[in-house]
């Protein structure tokens, strides 16, 4: 019987791709620059987190201070706002008292407002133009603070003593801020007005002013620029007064407008 041969063994040829290295190689080079690219990417999203982290750890009071700074402030604010009103609440009957001791004529307000422009003129109407310069804001929108802030409404718009009443009076301790109800340009800063004593006119607008009468002192000058919430004079009893409040008129050209038509809420402020 003859032995069949031994088959001999059978060795697999190589394929070439053994590994990751060995891929890389057998699939050419643009396979290398798309993985060189890849890696190159993910070292710099690597540096930038940790450049963003180091940064975040090395100044966090310089990032996250600003911001509880402003809350801890409102918060004093308001809690001030509210003992300053509940020791006004106490004297009611005194602030009540403290108005105007007479009515106020209008006529040289008015004559301010018309050298300035804001009543506009008869050209101005019929579109033909006007002699003056528009003003820098046409329609401001934004919102109207109390000029004061806290007191007693001592004096209501309307009628008042068979005449009316162009405005708000608003009682307080002598003394304490008068603030820009908006941001604006001081139109007029002086005492030369009869009966309104010390007294601030500012512009908001192409049409809209607010006026604060019976300062003590006045902190602007004509053609100033004033932020919302600035202070522009003290509080005080100039002019025909009975005691410190502040006279708060709010126009639309020559119109008197009442003025809690306009300005914010607040719960601090009650009619005396």
């Amino acid at each position: 019987m003859m032995r069949s041969p031994r088959a001999a063994p059978v060795t697999p040829a190589k394929s070439g791709v053994q590994g990751y290295g060995d891929e890389r190689h057998s699939l050419g080079p643009g396979f290398r620059r798309d993985d060189d690219k890849k890696q190159r990417r993910n070292a710099a999203l690597f540096l930038f987190a940790a450049a963003a982290t180091l940064l975040l750890c090395a100044a966090p009071a310089e990032i996250f201070a600003a911001p509880r700074k402003k809350a801890r402030k409102a918060a004093e604010s308001g809690a001030g706002e509210a003992a300053e009103f509940a020791r006004y609440a106490k004297r009611v009957k005194e602030l009540s008292r403290s108005h105007q001791r007479v009515q106020l004529d209008e006529k040289p307000v008015l004559e301010i407002l018309q050298l300035n422009g804001v009543l506009g003129s008869a050209a101005e109407r019929t579109g033909t133009g006007t002699g003056f310069r528009p003003f820098q804001v046409r329609v401001y929108s934004g919102l109207y603070r109390w000029p004061l802030r806290a007191g007693i409404v001592s004096s209501e718009f309307g009628r008042r003593w068979g005449r009316r009443h162009e405005g708000l009076d608003l009682a307080a301790d002598a003394g304490v801020p008068v603030l820009a109800a908006a941001a604006g340009t001081v139109l007029y800063a002086g005492g030369g007005l009869r009966g309104y004593g010390n007294v601030v006119i500012l512009r908001h607008d192409q049409k809209t002013t607010t006026l604060y009468a019976h300062n003590q002192a006045l902190l602007v000058q004509p053609g100033q620029h004033v932020a919302a919430g600035e202070q522009i004079a003290t509080l005080g009893s100039t002019g025909h007064s009975t005691g410190p409040h502040v006279h708060f008129e709010y126009r639309v050209r020559n119109r008197a407008v009442d003025p809690r038509k306009k300005l914010i809420a607040n719960r601090y402020w009650r009619k005396a």
